[in-house]
Formats: C-alpha cells, structure tokens, sequence
C-alpha cells in the first residue's frame, strides 16, 4: 500500500512540475515575442528588459490571481459536494430506519 501512495505522489509532483515548466515556457515564449524586437545582439537592450520585465510580472500577476480563484472555487465546490453526500447519507439513514 505504501508503494502505490508513494509512486502516486511521484506522479503528482511529476505532474506539478511539467505543468510549472508548461507555465514558465509559455511566460517565456509570449515575453520574448512582444518583446525583443531584434535577435542581432547578445544581450537585451534597455527597453527590450523593461518591456519583458513588465511582461512577466504582469503574467506572474494574473497566474497568481487565476490561482487564488480557482482554490475559491475548488474550496466551494468541495464544500457543496459534501454537504450533498451528507444530505444523501441521512437520506439513505432514514430510508433505512424502519418506521414505528
């Protein structure tokens, strides 16, 4: 039993960490095209590093807005489903219960 909890908790942080690199890869990607203007240079120019620093801290932003939502959410409809399974069970009780 502790072999299948640990291989599923692998997998979950396997799972973690893709969708973490999906995230910074699509930050990168969407920073770098509004962002740097020519490829001829090593570095960045000045207002091509202000622009991407603009760029993904306004991503980092919304991703952590997204984020707070969606635990809002989640702890809400946890909370519906339970009281759902809880209205069911004291149904199911009461059915269950002969009448006197």
């Amino acid at each position: 039993m502790e072999a299948g909890w640990i291989a599923g908790s692998m997998n979950e942080d396997a799972r973690s960490f893709r969708e973490f690199l999906t995230l910074y890869n699509t930050l990168t990607e969407t920073c770098f095209n509004d962002c740097v203007y020519s490829v001829n240079s090593a570095t960045l120019t000045a207002e091509e590093q202000s622009c991407f620093n603009r760029c993904a801290g306004k991503l980092t932003v919304l991703n952590h807005r997204l984020m707070g939502q969606f635990a809002q959410q989640m702890q809400a409809f946890s909370e519906a489903k339970l009281q759902q399974m809880q209205a069911e069970q004291a149904a199911a009780a009461a059915a269950a219960t002969p009448a006197q």
